[in-house]
């Protein structure tokens, strides 16, 4: 046809030129010959809406320099960055929702119930602290508060001979294996030397 033109880069399949983009009957491909070409959609507010580094064989969404194979950017006062949902046509949401919190810049976790987004657990940027339905206290590694009628942990064993560790390698002298409190005041502990171990109590509570 007299109005039929040729696209600068667009392979018509007549030769092995290096074309950046190869339009087939199935399939659209972009730098068919694996140059060094990036790939990048904008929208209305990001430039980098999706970016493929076509060099480094990496993806960005919202991020033009991926540091990762796939690295998501929410930008600013974003706490969502990252979320798995299931929804039905017309029905609420329910899935995992990942992101930060904008004043700490915590890693947080939450699970979504009928639309609804509540935090499941975080952990803390400063120490690498993991609270479980509470900001983690900096004393401590894991951090676990129920509520309701939960109790906080389960340690559960399916071998005969194995229970929970409590290992403490701190070196000689008394070990602290154990401390039993009641609103954050410590009531009994359980130490060791060594070669002995300790139930301890103060006033008149009992292990």
């Amino acid at each position: 046809s007299r109005y039929q033109t040729t696209l600068a880069g667009i392979d018509d399949q007549s030769s092995s030129n290096d074309d950046q983009i190869t339009i087939t009957d199935t399939a659209v491909v972009i730098n068919e010959d694996s140059d060094d070409v990036d790939f990048r959609v904008e929208s209305n507010g990001n430039a980098d809406m999706l970016f493929v580094d076509g060099g480094n064989d990496k993806i960005g969404i919202g991020v033009n320099d991926p540091d990762a194979t796939l690295d998501i950017s929410g930008g600013t006062n974003k706490l969502g960055i990252l979320r798995v949902i299931q929804r039905a046509s017309g029905a609420s949401a329910y899935g995992l929702d990942v992101g930060l919190d904008p004043s700490t810049g915590d890693p947080v976790f939450s699970r979504i119930v009928d639309d609804t987004v509540s935090e499941v657990f975080r952990i803390q940027r400063s120490t690498g602290s993991v609270g479980i339905n509470r900001t983690p206290a900096t004393s401590v590694k894991l951090d676990v508060e129920a509520t309701g009628n939960n109790h906080p942990a389960r340690l559960k064993s399916d071998t005969a001979n194995y229970g929970t560790v409590f290992d403490n390698i701190a070196g000689s002298g008394t070990r602290f294996f154990m401390d039993f409190r009641i609103n954050n005041s410590v009531k009994g502990s359980i130490t060791s030397t060594g070669s002995t171990t300790s139930f301890n109590t103060s006033s008149d509570y009992r292990l």
